[in-house]
This record gives C-alpha cells, sequence and structure tokens, in this order.
C-alpha cells in the first residue's frame, strides 16, 4: 500500500525525479550549475570553433573608451582520483575562477576554462594527458590562447588564474603582447619547486619564463597545497619586475577568496610609477 498522505501519481512523479538525480553524474551536475550561473550574471558563452576542446563565458559593457580586460583562468579541476588515476572528467565541482569572475563588476570579464571541463560528454580529443601529465603542454597553452585572442581581441587584458591556471596565466603573459598585469590566486607559479615541496615526481613541462609584467600574488594562510612560504618562494622565482604577495589568513586552497580591487588598483598605479622615466 501506499502513503495515505501522498497520491500514487505524486509517488511516482518523486521516484521518477529522485531516479533522474542519481543518474546525473557530479560532472554533469557541476556543468549545469555553471551554465546558469554564468548566464544569470549575463555572461555569454564565447564561439571559439568547433575544433576547440575548451568552453568560455564573457561579459562586456559598451564603452566610449574601452577598458582592459579581466580574464580569468580555471584551475585544474578534477584531475586525479583516488589512488592517482586519471579523473574520467576534469571538471570541477568547486569552480573558484568562475566564481571570481561571478563576483568581477568590472565592464569587461572573461572566464576561461580549461580544456575539457564543463563539456558533456567529452569528445573524443579530449584525452587525459590534457589534464593531468601535460595540463600545462603546449596544446592546453593554445587552445587558452585562442580562446583569449577570441575575446580580447588585441585590448589589453589582465590576467587572474586561480591555482593551475596561474601557471597558465604567466605562459600566456609571454604568448598575448598586451599583458599589463598577473594575478594569482593560490596559484603553482613554479611547477619545479611544487613538485620538489610535495615530494612528487619532476614535471612533464617546464615551469614558465620569469615575467617582468607586474604581479600580484595571493596565498591562503590554511592552504596546505600552496602554503605561503612556497607562495612566497614561487613569486620571487617567477616575477621579475614589480610584485607583492597579499595573504588571507582565513583561506584554504579553495578559498573563500576575495580580491580586493582597490589594493589591486593602488599596486598597479604605484608599479607605474617605478617604471615611468625620472
Amino acid at each position: 500500500m501506499y502513503p495515505t498522505s501522498l497520491s500514487r501519481p505524486a509517488l511516482l512523479l518523486a521516484t521518477s525525479l529522485l531516479s533522474g538525480c542519481a543518474t546525473t553524474s557530479p560532472s554533469e551536475y557541476a556543468t549545469q550549475g555553471a551554465e546558469q550561473q554564468l548566464a544569470a550574471a549575463g555572461l555569454d558563452e564565447a564561439d571559439i570553433g568547433d575544433a576547440s576542446l575548451m568552453r568560455a563565458w564573457y561579459r562586456e559593457t559598451p564603452e566610449e573608451t574601452p577598458a582592459s580586460w579581466h580574464i580569468y583562468v580555471e584551475g585544474d579541476g578534477r584531475a586525479w582520483q583516488v589512488g592517482g588515476r586519471p579523473a574520467s572528467n576534469p571538471t570541477p565541482s568547486k569552480p573558484v575562477a568562475m566564481q571570481l569572475a561571478l563576483d568581477d563588476e568590472h565592464s569587461h570579464v572573461a572566464y576561461l576554462a580549461r580544456p575539457c571541463q564543463f563539456l558533456q560528454p567529452l569528445p573524443d580529443g579530449c584525452h587525459f594527458s590534457l589534464w593531468t601529465h601535460q595540463r600545462y603542454g603546449p596544446a592546453v597553452e593554445a587552445q587558452l590562447l585562442d580562446a583569449l585572442n577570441e575575446i580580447a581581441d588585441g585590448a589589453t587584458v589582465r590576467i587572474i588564474g586561480f591555482s593551475g591556471g596561474a601557471h597558465l596565466a604567466q605562459q600566456l603573459a609571454h604568448l598575448y603582447p598586451k599583458v599589463e598585469m598577473l594575478i594569482s590566486v593560490a596559484g603553482n607559479l613554479d611547477d619545479a619547486s611544487f613538485a620538489q615541496h610535495h615530494r612528487l615526481p619532476a614535471p612533464a613541462n617546464g615551469s614558465p619564463l620569469p615575467s617582468a609584467t607586474p604581479f600580484y600574488s595571493l596565498a591562503g594562510g590554511n592552504d596546505d597545497i600552496v602554503p605561503p612560504s612556497l607562495a612566497q618562494h614561487q613569486l620571487d622565482r617567477q616575477a621579475r619586475g614589480c610584485h607583492r604577495l597579499e595573504i588571507q589568513p582565513g583561506a584554504q586552497h579553495s578559498g573563500p577568496w576575495q580580491l580586493d580591487w582597490q589594493a589591486i588598483e593602488t599596486f598597479f598605479a604605484a608599479c607605474q610609477e617605478l617604471d615611468a622615466p625620472s
């Protein structure tokens, strides 16, 4: 017998809904949530070509004087499973860079997911190497550069990278001619020292070349992935110009993070004064 408080049709509907939820994978659920949040915030999906293995979104407010773009690059996502096996889908359950982009009130904002993130089902070209051993490799770099070129179209950009996205932000700074500032949020800026710190095998790809671009870095006081001491060491290795480390005491690797744009703008203005001819 069925409970008197729930009719047979209602019970069948509830059972159907529960069954549907059970068949939705975590990556599908995360993809649906991300798409909804981005659309609600007014970010449109960029057309970066059918051959691309990545997705990107942007919001552009028309202005008389074009502003620089704030380009957010997502972290590595779900790269590995327990036991050291590659994950079947790299879509992050908590996309930190996306949330930072959603919180950004700047007039020109773009969010670059990493290759194969938020793709359901994965296309044939999505080999697990793109989110594991070759996550900073030339194929990933090329995909991100194509998306950056399509969105910014030669305009000045500031690239904000979360975790491994900060590594790729540095790589893009050597390829895109108008990067005026780099911002790292819990960033792995130097894979060699990261591997040494965590006693991991030597990385497949080398660390980015040091950059003279102004570099603002955030580290979390409770981050055991990129702790403040490692963040400072990596920043000193990778930044050849004006740079600063800000420590947010309560933050773990995934946050909570907050970008203080007033402080960042003050830092950037000071860097420009240092570079100004006397």
